[in-house]
């Protein structure tokens, strides 16, 4: 297994937490990565992140989708109050752009948790 770093992304170990944290834990095997429209990733590691580049567009454009799944999953998150991603860790099956995701960690911590549902929502 092989470790990516999304380059873009501020990884503050140290972080102090102010807020409520929570540690989320998204395992992609149940997610398609066929090269459709509906295939694809959620990360927040681009192209370059990877030793070696998707070698193919329809590969690139599922590494695209997973980078525009991932901001709006920040986004729904962000709906009711602010938050922050600390911690994160991308595990790939190696460090190639074809290859898919297979598990993302990150701890989150929410400035005001009340806010929060605690139900599901639409």
């Amino acid at each position: 297994m092989a470790t990516v770093q999304a380059r873009h992304e501020r990884n503050d170990p140290n972080a102090g937490m102010q807020g409520a944290y929570y540690t989320v834990d998204i395992a992609m095997g149940a997610f398609l990565d066929t090269e459709t429209i509906n295939g694809g990733r959620l990360s927040p590691c681009a192209a370059n992140d990877f030793a070696t580049k998707p070698t193919t567009l329809a590969q690139s454009l599922l590494v695209s989708r997973g980078q525009l799944r991932y901001k709006m999953m920040l986004n729904n998150l962000q709906i009711r109050s602010n938050c922050r991603i600390i911690n994160m860790v991308t595990t790939y099956s190696s460090d190639a752009g074809d290859n898919p995701i297979t598990d993302i960690n990150f701890g989150i911590v929410f400035e005001n948790d009340d806010f929060i549902p605690t139900t599901g929502t639409q």
